[in-house]
């Protein structure tokens, strides 16, 4: 009901993303595609903790704070993934596959504070931040195919390849009672694997008014619940009836 500005991205700074960690400092940090600024003391204060090496670098798309280990801080940038360990001080960079570097987004496992499932331009990965080891789990396909509205409820989609996620791929979240359930989002809608990625079908995108979708938050349900950010609101799945109901307009 009430709100007011904590921070203000200068210039011609976009924000596209926020972390916040209520533990100890309260340490609040921002991405801006030029950089990623920080405050420590509930947003009374603002600097730039994180300015990047060039252009790539300097062009955040995605942070958090590690679920289980205080502190820590992953950055995704448009070349290459940063870890601090003093809530975004200091910054030092994950080394990776260099198809790897250009970052759309990011998942920890629940359980295994190392690992990590890492969505680039170049498809999903899964890693492991204490060795350096990367296996690409799924390859893009096709980032240039359109948005493709959803079939009205009944009638097939006869085009959809049910075996592989399509389209730009823009999300991807774990199934934090069954980690190795992971979910994929994109401009096609979302897809499931049960297998740690080994194999994919698509979930259901009946009730969903908009495929395009950029955000997807995995609820603590049994089974869980999906919260989706799409082009036309904000979109909530349940397995059970096995469709989407669009939760807020616009």
């Amino acid at each position: 009901q009430h709100w007011q500005r904590l921070f203000r991205a200068p210039g011609s700074a976009i924000v596209s993303g926020l972390a916040v960690e209520e533990a100890g400092s309260f340490a609040i940090v921002v991405a801006t595609n030029h950089g990623l600024y920080g405050s420590f003391d509930r947003g009374a204060r603002w600097s730039r903790v994180f300015r990047g090496a060039d252009e790539a670098e300097a062009r955040c798309t995605f942070v958090a704070f590690h679920p289980s280990t205080l502190g820590t801080v992953l950055l995704g940038t448009g070349s290459g993934l940063f870890r601090s360990v003093d809530r975004g001080r200091r910054w030092s960079a994950i080394g990776m596959p260099q198809s790897a570097r250009e970052i759309v987004h990011f998942a920890c496992h629940p359980r295994e504070p190392d690992r990590l499932y890492l969505l680039s331009a170049d498809g999903l990965y899964a890693g492991d931040l204490a060795s350096g080891q990367w296996q690409h789990r799924f390859p893009a396909i096709r980032n240039d195919a359109p948005e493709a509205d959803p079939p009205p409820d009944g009638e097939p989609d006869e085009e959809a390849e049910p075996h592989e996620p399509a389209g730009r791929l823009s999300a991807v979240a774990l199934d934090p009672q069954e980690p190795s359930t992971i979910y994929l989002a994109g401009s096609r809608g979302v897809d499931v694997s049960h297998d740690g990625g080994m194999s994919w079908r698509p979930v259901s995108r009946s009730g969903l008014e908009s495929t395009g979708i950029s955000r997807l938050l995995v609820s603590h349900h049994s089974p869980p619940v999906l919260y989706a950010a799409t082009a036309r609101g904000v979109a909530r799945y349940e397995p059970k009836p096995d469709r989407w109901q669009m939760i807020t307009e616009g």
